[in-house]
């Protein structure tokens, strides 16, 4: 995610409404470029670019000499998913210090145990989310092997995984947890044996054939890696810096 903030301000005499439509338009540019993650924001509604909205860079002019991706923030699995799209914009200058007090108080609440039934929901629909991929893939290869003449395809042990792997019905991916919701006290699937047959398969096949899963770390790890972040901490110091000095941030 090549996309960074630099510090900003209006040019005399904007008018406030054009800038608005200017960032919504900005937004919903970058999203339609792919900038987003479809697999992380997927579930969520695009920004709709007003109609002849004017561009953005015309309106305002980049100061200072820091940058920051926006994935210091956007890519934080300790903010919710619903914050992440949302923010992945430009702020303007007499927003900004409002966001920064959000941005912190989270962090904040979530280093001290807060929002944990959410982001445990959230966390499960991720790794539910990646078992289906690999799961999937696997599912491919397993097919594709039953064709292959190789000495590894033809062994009576892989020839067995295979064909559990081809009778079992494919992992089930929950509905993303909705910000503000309740979430479900449902347990949900259990993934393991799923990714046991995938590790199973991997010592099995040669290199090429190997399917990678990539988990989430456990919840507890995830959070404290995401609000301990040095990263995080430099980056909320430099937005409070412009929104102290008057200065908003812009998507670029």
């Amino acid at each position: 995610m090549g996309v960074d903030w630099v510090w900003m301000r209006p040019r005399p005499g904007v008018d406030r409404a054009a800038l608005e439509a200017a960032v919504a338009a900005q937004a919903a540019w970058y999203r339609e470029r792919g900038a987003v993650d479809p697999e992380e924001f997927g579930h969520l509604p695009a920004p709709v670019a007003p109609q002849g909205a004017p561009e953005l860079d015309d309106l305002v002019e980049a100061c200072g000499q820091d940058a920051y991706r926006v994935q210091v923030l956007v890519l934080n699995q300790a903010f919710p998913p619903e914050w992440r799209s949302a923010d992945h914009r430009s702020h303007l200058p007499d927003e900004l210090a409002v966001r920064v007090r959000r941005w912190r108080r989270h962090r904040e609440e979530v280093a001290a145990g807060g929002h944990r039934e959410f982001l445990r929901a959230w966390h499960d629909h991720r790794t539910a989310r990646e078992t289906a991929r690999a799961w999937g893939r696997l599912r491919e290869l397993a097919e594709a092997a039953g064709e292959r003449t190789n000495h590894w395809a033809r062994r009576p042990e892989l020839v067995e995984l295979r064909e559990r792997i081809l009778a079992a019905t494919p992992p089930v991916v929950p509905a993303a947890p909705r910000w503000g919701a309740v979430p479900s006290d449902d347990p949900g699937e259990d993934r393991s044996p799923f990714v046991a047959m995938v590790r199973e398969w991997n010592r099995r096949v040669p290199g090429g054939q190997k399917v990678r899963v990539l988990l989430p770390a456990p919840l507890e790890q995830e959070l404290a890696e995401a609000v301990g972040c040095d990263w995080l901490a430099e980056f909320l110091d430099w937005a409070q810096r412009a929104a102290d000095e008057g200065r908003g941030l812009l998507l670029c």
